[in-house]
């Protein structure tokens, strides 16, 4: 059953930066215990008021966790609180002994007041103009990623998922997300076409939206190179695209059409292709059409000019069946030239 619980980081046990996996200590708002968090936090400190929500798990070695599947960052309501998240180290410019001059001057209004205007902090004694101006910046670089956590996660997208669009697009992930969600199958690692397309609806793109409709098709296709296919026929993919989709077949015309200019597909004989299959097919076809057109012996380079190697009539021969053959076994006792021929094939 999930849960959720709102307290204070006390210990920062392990995070990574690149994806976020953190693995921490959680005291209780209003309560002295501290349990063990584990999953995906965007940008952790030590001090920092979090809300977190997910399950209880029981690792084999570490025991009781809390699995963390959502979160959001919350500003602390003691002056203790305050404090140490602003001494924590998450904002640039700010150790405890300046966190404790800027609760001391403005007390528990202290980041509604940074908040809305962080200049204010030139009022603060030893601050320095230079400071005050580092702090600035490293408060709005936070209040962005919050911003974009809570977006993003308002929108049904995992902690997880959540840290991966922010790594992927940084302050942009709002704007990119709601411009073309569908974008994140192709720029974000592990989004497929089924977790964008749930994104889009929660964003108010319609079934029938072009985006959509082109993103599907590049997942159908895509889908049928997984089962082994190069291609999908012009009539079987329309099918598909109909029933998985869950369209009227008139959308798909204009969307193929949209795809083939922008070199999202590529067409050959009522058959569709995704462009990468495409430029293997032809090259392979291609090099097999160079290989059938070319006599064993031009295959058979003389060995002088390549290595100096001087084949043995039964030696030429094992080389020439390379050429020749579906499958060849090459065997013999020591001695008997196998890794030459080996070599000179």
């Amino acid at each position: 059953m999930n849960q959720s619980y709102k307290g204070f980081i006390d210990r920062l046990t392990y995070h990574n930066p690149e994806n976020g996996y953190t693995i921490a200590r959680l005291v209780i708002e209003g309560q002295r215990e501290r349990i063990a968090i584990v999953g995906t936090l965007a940008s952790v400190q030590e001090g920092e008021s979090v809300e977190v929500a997910g399950v209880w798990t029981n690792h084999p070695k570490y025991g009781k966790q809390f699995k963390v599947e959502h979160y959001k960052a919350v500003y602390p309501s003691t002056l203790e609180g305050i404090q140490k998240y602003l001494g924590s180290g998450l904002i640039k410019g700010v150790g405890t002994k300046s966190a404790k001059r800027i609760v001391d001057h403005f007390g528990a209004e202290t980041l509604d007041i940074i908040d809305a205007d962080p200049r204010r902090l030139e009022e603060v004694p030893k601050l320095g103009k230079k400071r005050v101006e580092l702090i600035a910046e490293a408060w709005d670089e936070q209040r962005q990623i919050k911003d974009v956590m809570v977006f993003l996660q308002s929108h049904g997208i995992t902690t997880g998922y959540a840290v991966k669009i922010f790594k992927t697009y940084g302050q942009e992930a709002i704007q990119k997300v709601r411009s073309d969600p569908y974008r994140l199958e192709r720029d974000v690692d592990g989004i497929g076409f089924r977790i964008a397309d749930r994104i889009a609806q929660r964003l108010g793109l319609g079934r029938d939206a072009p985006e959509r409709v082109q993103a599907g098709i590049r997942y159908l296709l895509s889908e049928a190179a997984d089962e082994g296919h190069v291609y999908l026929p012009a009539v079987e993919m329309m099918e598909r695209a109909v029933e998985i989709l869950d369209i009227n077949a008139e959308l798909l015309p204009p969307a193929l059409e949209a795809l083939r200019a922008t070199d999202g597909v590529v067409t050959e004989d009522l058959r569709y292709y995704l462009p990468p299959l495409h430029r293997a097919e032809v090259g392979t076809a291609s090099s097999l059409k160079r290989l059938l057109g070319t006599s064993v012996e031009e295959l058979a380079v003389p060995a002088e000019a390549e290595d100096e190697l001087e084949l043995a009539p039964a030696q030429k021969e094992a080389v020439e069946l390379v050429a020749t053959s579906k499958v060849l076994v090459l065997t013999g006792g020591p001695g008997t030239g196998k890794t030459t021929v080996t070599r000179r094939i």
